[in-house]
């Protein structure tokens, strides 16, 4: 590990877009870039875009997706990426259901995974 202090910078832009009465959607990208990655010679950028679709403000649907660009100074570059898909309802009350999928790619190892999600928010 170097000594060089890391650092770095994001950009972030976002914006809801009304689609219809009932549909909204918030549109996200994001830049991010850091230098010294960990105090190493290694510089990493990230992409971000996502689109977070609300419908009756109940149902929502998320696409993201994050490009990573890693230069490690000696060594090959290295392109890892994250796509996220998921869908939930929120029941009112406080009680939420979400199911998702996540596909990455990191170090040239590929994952693959599917999850849910009950929750339920108690206040007091």
């Amino acid at each position: 590990m170097g000594t060089d202090r890391q650092t770095g910078y994001a950009v972030t832009l976002g914006h809801a877009l009304p689609v219809t009465d009932r549909v909204v959607a918030d549109a996200l990208v994001e830049f991010v870039d850091i230098n010294n990655v960990d105090g190493a010679d290694a510089d990493s950028q990230y992409l971000t875009t996502s689109l977070i679709t609300t419908i009756d403000d109940a149902w929502n649907v998320t696409l993201s997706y994050t490009g990573r660009d890693m230069d490690v100074s000696g060594a090959p570059d290295v392109e890892d990426y994250l796509l996220q898909v998921s869908a939930g309802y929120d029941f009112g009350q406080g009680t939420t259901a979400e199911v998702g999928y996540r596909q990455t790619e990191e170090s040239n190892v590929d994952t693959d995974i599917i999850g849910g999600l009950v929750r339920h928010s108690f206040e007091f």
